[in-house]
């Protein structure tokens, strides 16, 4: 009967053993914790961040069509201070309408010549 006895008690380095093992997953499952809180700040500024970027594609092509109006608008009232106005914000153009339009100039009838062409500017 004593043998039955001592199979269910612990010794005591048995006992410690156990208890360091209980502590260890007590620190394991806060340090989860921790980094799953940690994780989730992150992906909640990339969600940010990409939201900015998202918004921003639709910004840009705003701001392109508004550039290319006061572009033709400096061009067609030939406003030097809106045209050094966008200078300064590093837009120059060169008076060509077809750009600004987005539209492409018809060609004139077949075998004709455009002015210029093929004289080498004589």
């Amino acid at each position: 009967m004593t043998d039955e006895r001592q199979m269910g008690v612990l010794s005591s380095s048995q006992y410690r053993v156990l208890v360091w093992i209980g502590f260890g997953v007590i620190v394991l499952i806060v340090f989860n914790w921790v980094m799953a809180d940690a994780n989730d700040s992150l992906r909640a500024r990339a969600a940010a961040r990409q939201q900015f970027i998202n918004e921003s594609v639709g910004l840009s092509r705003l701001n392109t069509e508004l550039v290319q109006a006061l572009a033709k608008l400096s061009l067609d009232r030939g406003d030097k201070e809106l045209r050094e106005a966008l200078a300064l914000y590093g837009v120059s153009f060169k008076n060509n309408p077809a750009s600004l339009t987005g539209k492409v100039p018809e060609p004139g009838p077949a075998g004709a010549s455009t002015p210029g062409a093929g004289t080498n500017g004589k």
